[in-house]
């Protein structure tokens, strides 16, 4: 655990000294935390209206935050998980006096206690082979990497080493596993969700009578059934137009604000377009010569728009390069056929991908095509050992939740960058599933 810590602060460091275009996030969640911390010296009562979010937050906003980027963009309440990182932070901001290396040094905590605790779960189960185990859960490029830095994954650990330790230890019904889940509500709620619906499964296989323990799971799956029949518009407009901004973020290019819409402005026409710096984070475009802009709205098709030169001063949204690692994707549109007609696609961009060919041509890619090839490698071949287990009702509930993640990640992220950092619960998983497979406890445990 020393070791570990000690290479994981060196690396969180590094990135912090010379930053990594994929740690910008990082530099936003420190930044947006840092001056919210200093609404604690300004007027205590206004900092827990902030972070709380009772009261005339708007106004308060305005007042305190407009120099922050992801927090002011961000709408969401106390589940917002953009907003709750920052939440946390500013917490650790003002015990660290506003030391950035301290705030740091928090987060890193935070992550090796959860990796520690599914570490210590797996132990339990498995016999000998600690130190392959040790380095698969702490020493991978990814979770070496993704935890780091200043993220919502160090948070994700936290919560996810609570669950995984109860379920691998017996303690299927425990209060920790309920903080668990809850603190990946808070800070990645479709894992969350994921967990959630797998736990569910796990207690109810759990039932000793077997009439009882079948007929529960159908009713379950009924229900779910059920609630997703009825509420299928609301679920499938909701992935798509996560996909549908993801897509758009991801092409990159210059966004601009007109009449109420976003628009995009072509390549070949930038030129023509001279953007100004309001603040430390508005940007203001002013056009010179007449130019044809993209209209994007979900759910309707694209359409070309003429904008003659003005003074007038439009709002730069967003002014991005397209994503290094970007990959096309199915589009869902909002029809439910096709979110059912892309689950092949998602599964297999989030468990398969990246493939050799596939963009950027750096070498850091080859770190995570060879990581996410031996990983399935390990799985598949751990499963060769599933013939008379004790451990079958943990496989499958770490197996739904994988399942259900993947499929959530494949739907909506066209950045392969963003896929390999999104399935770091998933790559969790399969290594705990794989070594509770391979290397079983000699004597039977009464939990297992």
């Amino acid at each position: 655990m020393y070791i570990s810590f000690v290479v994981k602060l060196g690396v969180a460091l590094y990135f912090f000294a010379f930053p990594y275009t994929t740690m910008i996030d990082s530099a936003h969640y420190m930044n947006d935390a840092e001056v919210l911390s200093r609404v604690i010296y300004k007027n205590p009562s206004d900092f827990f209206q902030i972070f709380f979010g009772f009261g005339d937050v708007q106004s308060l906003n305005e007042q305190y935050l407009s120099s922050t980027t992801y927090w002011s963009h961000d709408k969401g309440w106390m589940f917002s998980d953009t907003r709750n990182v920052i939440r946390v932070n500013a917490i650790f901001h003002w015990m660290a006096f506003n030391n950035p290396r301290v705030v740091l040094l928090f987060n890193i905590l935070i992550c090796l206690l959860g990796l520690r605790w599914i570490y210590e779960g797996l132990t339990q189960n498995t016999a000998s082979r600690k130190n392959w185990l040790f380095v698969l859960i702490f020493f991978l490029p990814s979770t070496l990497l993704w935890t780091a830095n200043l993220s919502k994954e160090a948070f994700l650990l936290f919560g996810l080493g609570l669950v995984m330790r109860n379920i691998l230890t017996g303690r299927h019904i425990h209060f920790s596993t309920l903080i668990g889940l809850l603190i990946l509500f808070l800070f990645k709620p479709y894992v969350g969700a994921a967990f959630l619906f797998s736990w569910v499964v796990y207690i109810l296989m759990m039932q000793q009578n077997k009439v009882w323990r079948i007929a529960s799971l159908a009713l379950f799956a009924l229900s779910i059934g059920l609630a997703a029949y009825f509420t299928q518009s609301r679920i499938t407009q909701s992935i798509s137009q996560k996909q549908f901004d993801f897509i758009n973020l991801a092409e990159g290019g210059i966004w601009l604000e007109f009449n109420g819409s976003a628009v995009r402005i072509e390549d070949q026409d930038t030129i023509h377009i001279q953007i100004t710096e309001a603040d430390n984070r508005n940007f203001y475009a002013v056009i010179s010569e007449p130019i044809q802009v993209e209209k994007r709205i979900h759910g309707s098709k694209s359409e070309a728009i003429n904008i003659a030169p003005s003074k007038h001063e439009f709002y730069v949204l967003h002014q991005l390069h397209q994503s290094g690692s970007y990959i096309p994707l199915k589009v869902i549109d909002g029809k439910c056929s096709n979110l059912v007609k892309t689950i092949p696609n998602a599964l297999f961009n989030t468990l398969f991908r990246p493939l050799p060919n596939d963009p950027p041509k750096s070498l850091s890619k080859w770190y995570f095509v060879l990581e996410s090839y031996l990983l399935l490698a390990l799985t598949m071949f751990a499963l060769t050992k599933i013939r008379g287990t004790n451990h079958v009702k943990v496989i499958i509930f770490l197996g739904v939740a994988c399942l259900l993640i993947a499929l959530i990640i494949g739907w909506i992220t066209p950045v392969l960058g963003a896929i390999i950092r999104y399935k770091l619960p998933i790559t969790l998983s399969l290594i705990a599933a794989s070594y509770l497979l391979l290397f079983p406890q000699k004597k039977q445990q009464k939990f297992t």
